[in-house]
């Protein structure tokens, strides 16, 4: 029965694929060829010599069919049939194992075979591809590859290589196995040998054409070539399928690329591509230069973007157009990378100041990174052509730091070298931990785009670069903020005042804070600023000298402060002054530094320490880290307060640990300003040894201020700690630090000049040694040997009745021995011979 095709049928028909135009395929083909040369491949049963005609390199192996017997875990299917693991879909068909398989050139044009040969195909073809099977024994081959067809002309492949058979890329198949001829030397091996995969393209010209042969011209004295298969894919004909293209981004970011792909689209042979643009909706399209691949990567977009494919078959001259698919624009705000893996155990952004954005006292978010870009308080003006100064306030606990800011002054979704600002370094801090500010200015180009842009943050254990705005896996911490660029304006009317804050509000003595303001007019031309002071409470305020920019740093406080700041408009010479930060100073008790040392241990303790009758025995403790003890906690509750005598040398007896090297210093903080200084500092510069003890000599200036202080006393095992070193890492790495309270306090004689302590010494004269008698003693008596000036030679604290000096290293002459306790004193005169 004969079929009426009415539109409904026909439509049906297309569904099912049937009636349709034909579709645009390539295949590929294993070719039947003549022109073989020799059998390499062992089959069937007996000895390999009896199935092949040659090795397949110089020393006489061949491969091993299945069937070989007796058969091994690597070898040649016997179906000849070999899928290629270089090219899905891809088939090679090996000649029959029962005569010649290969066409083999040796490594020289002597022996068997000859150094060139040619297969025909025994059914010429069109190709668009030809695939070449080939294998090198004994080293790699170079060939030349001529491709012969049936009108007479030719297209060469010249300098073709092929691998060594064991270890070689772009394999078709692993794993062979092979056998020694003659020996019987099987291997059997999961990875070699191997036989390889070249491609030759032929030319679009050459598409019409039918394949008669392809010749071989080995190039190379080294290596065995083997030729063993040919595979063509065949030109594309009719219609081909365009498919359906796809994005790999739901959106496009400026400067960041994205790949267009296509599915269900022809290929193969004489299958060419070309990608065409459109701007969205406008259904204007025109070629993407040199968009010709699949998949396609497109570089950048700026604007929403449809995209489509026109695939060609050069072999029918037909052409098909994909669907379109359609990238939208996404804003470049959204575009921004998010580092991530960020670790804060050393480094973290303490606080951000920025014009009129600051954001202090923050600790470190989780995963080193916090965007604060939704929170519209955290936010500044900035003007273009304006320059501005920047603090990062970091929190540090390792050798250096760096930190800087990226602003996205091209509006491109991404942070670029040219864009970022080096705010500073951190010295090395050793190991103890640090709150860091670093501040520079950062100038905002004329040609920044305005409107809102994206700020970075970064600090980073180690450094900062340029080009790091985006990498993870990073000690330290990033923050993002929303900043807005404007074209600079003349100020108007009365600006805003906003308040005034302070890095610290309870602050050190001799130490420097730093005053910032937020919410106050910024971003125009013509504003000024000026910080003023009052003290505290008084409402006094008077200009600072110099204090013209935000933040401003102030070196030290002496008392407690008000401070704000003023605001004025050039233009209409109207003022406003920001809301006021008071500065107290803290107590000096609080300010002290916290010593730090790698190691100590049992060794290297100070046991004991000795200030008149004052003692605190401290070896049972043990020394752990951080290996220092701040024993003014417990003063006076459980421990005395020592006195040290204004004007007068105080020894210190200090024992010491097992350590073989035991040096030692004090601190004493005669102006109680919080720091330990190197004019506050005493050592008696020898080694005590092991368990060993050193008395030091602490002499108390008459300028030292009455009363309660701190004293610091570090032992080491190294070098002699220098006087600037009572903080932080000690010049000594392993030793221990003890901290006390002293009071310093005059010695008072309830009768001036009183000599009823009776003294006496003998002999005297003396020549090496002198004995003093004396009368009666108190707790806090000292007694002293000077020259006829006055300056102290030997120092001791006398508990019992007896003291004893050293004179045999002193000059004969005259010396004064003078005993000193809180009541009264007495001198008498001794001589030296």
């Amino acid at each position: 029965m004969k079929l009426k095709f009415t539109p409904l049928l026909k439509l049906a028909l297309c569904v099912l694929g049937l009636g349709a135009a034909p579709r645009a395929q390539a295949a590929y083909v294993p070719v039947s060829l003549t022109g073989f040369t020799a059998d390499v491949v062992a089959n069937g049963t007996g000895l390999s010599t009896n199935s092949t005609t040659v090795g397949v390199d110089d020393s006489n192996y061949v491969f091993m069919a299945q069937d070989y017997n007796p058969t091994g875990t690597s070898f040649l299917p016997n179906n000849g049939l070999i899928s290629s693991a270089a090219t899905a879909g891809l088939t090679y068909q090996l000649a029959p194992y029962t005569g010649n398989n290969s066409l083999r050139m040796p490594a020289t044009p002597t022996g068997t075979g000859t150094g060139s040969g040619t297969l025909t195909l025994a059914t010429p073809q069109s190709a668009g591809e030809v695939y070449v099977l080939a294998t090198s024994g004994s080293g790699a081959s170079t060939v030349n590859i001529t491709v012969t067809f049936t009108d007479g002309t030719t297209q060469v492949f010249a300098s073709q290589t092929v691998l060594d058979w064991y270890g070689g890329a772009n394999y078709a198949i692993l794993g062979l196995g092979r056998v020694q001829r003659g020996v019987e030397n099987r291997e059997n091996n999961a990875a070699n040998p191997r036989l390889y995969q070249l491609l030759l393209t032929l030319a679009p010209a050459n598409f019409g054409k039918l394949v008669q042969s392809v010749g071989f011209a080995k190039t190379s004295t080294t290596g065995v070539l083997n030729i063993m298969g040919i595979t063509i894919n065949s030109v594309c004909s009719g219609t081909p399928a365009a498919g359906v293209p796809t994005a790999s981004t739901a959106s496009a970011c400026t400067n960041n690329s994205f790949t267009l792909n296509l599915t269900g689209a022809s290929s193969g042979s004489g299958v060419s591509y070309q990608w065409q643009s459109s701007p969205a909706g406008a259904n204007t399209f025109t070629n993407i230069s040199g968009a010709t691949t699949v998949p396609y990567t497109v570089a950048s977009q700026t604007a929403a973007t449809d995209y489509r494919v026109v695939v060609t078959c050069s072999g029918s001259n037909l052409s098909s157009t994909s669907p379109l698919v359609n990238v939208p624009q996404n804003s470049f705000l959204n575009c921004y990378c998010t580092p991530t893996g960020g670790n804060c155990t050393n480094e973290w952004i303490r606080g951000v100041t920025l014009a009129s954005l600051g954001n202090t006292g923050t600790t470190c978010s989780p995963g080193g990174y916090t965007s604060y870009t939704a929170n519209t308080a955290l936010t500044t003006t900035l003007s273009q052509g304006t320059t501005y100064p920047v603090t990062l306030d970091l929190r540090v606990n390792a050798a250096s730091s760096a930190a800087g800011i990226w602003i996205d002054y091209d509006h491109s979704g991404t942070f670029e070298a040219s864009e970022y600002t080096l705010i500073g370094t951190g010295p090395a801090t050793g190991f103890a931990a640090l709150n860091l500010s670093l501040t520079a200015n950062v100038t905002i180009p004329a040609t920044a785009l305005t409107g809102p842009t994206r700020l970075r943050v970064r600090s980073n254990n180690g450094g900062v670069v340029g080009n790091q705005a985006c990498f993870n896996n990073y000690f330290g911490e990033v923050e993002d903020y929303v900043v807005t660029i404007v074209a600079p304006v003349a100020c108007a009317g009365t600006p805003t005042g906003g308040t005034a804050t302070a890095s610290t509000t309870a602050v050190c003595p001799a130490t420097a804070f730093t005053l910032r303001a937020s919410g106050y007019s910024t971003g125009a031309t013509g504003l000024s600023y000026q910080w003023q002071s009052s003290p505290a409470g008084a409402n006094t305020f008077t200009n600072i000298s110099g204090a013209t920019t935000v933040p401003f740093t102030v070196a030290s406080l002496a008392a407690a402060t008000d401070y704000r700041l003023q605001i004025t408009c050039a233009a209409s010479s109207a003022t406003a002054v920001s809301a006021p930060v008071s500065v107290t100073v803290a107590p000096f008790t609080q300010c002290y530094c916290t010593p730090t040392y790698v190691s100590g241990g049992n060794t290297d303790i100070i046991r004991s320490v000795s200030i008149g009758s004052f003692s605190n025995n401290t070896g049972a403790l043990g020394n752990v880290a951080p290996y220092y003890q701040d024993y003014s906690t417990q003063q006076p509750a459980t421990l005395a307060i020592p006195q040290l005598f204004i004007g007068y040398p105080n020894p210190v007896t200090l024992t010491f640990g097992a350590e073989n090297f035991q040096y030692s210093a004090i601190w004493v903080d005669f102006n109680r300003n919080g720091i330990f200084e190197a004019s506050e500092y005493f050592t008696s510069g020898t080694n005590a040894g092991s368990n060993g003890s050193a008395s030091i000599l602490v002499t108390v200036p008459g300028t030292a201020l009455f009363g309660q202080t701190k004293m610091r006393i570090r032992g080491g095992d190294d070098l002699l700690p220098l006087a600037t070193q009572a903080c932080g890492a000690s010049q000594s790495d392993y030793g221990e630090a003890e901290d006390y309270f002293v009071n310093l306090s005059v010695i008072t004689a309830t009768r001036p000049g009183q000599q009823e302590v009776a003294l006496s010494a003998f002999p005297n004269p003396a020549t090496n040694a002198l004995t003093v008698t004396v009368a009666a003693t108190s707790p806090h008596a000292q007694i002293s040997l000077t020259d006829l000036t006055g300056r102290v030679l030997q120092t001791q604290s006398i508990t019992s009745q007896t003291a004893r000096f050293d004179l045999s290293r002193l000059a004969a002459g005259i010396y004064l021995v003078r005993y000193q306790d809180e009541h009264c004193s007495s001198t008498i005169k001794v001589s030296k011979q």
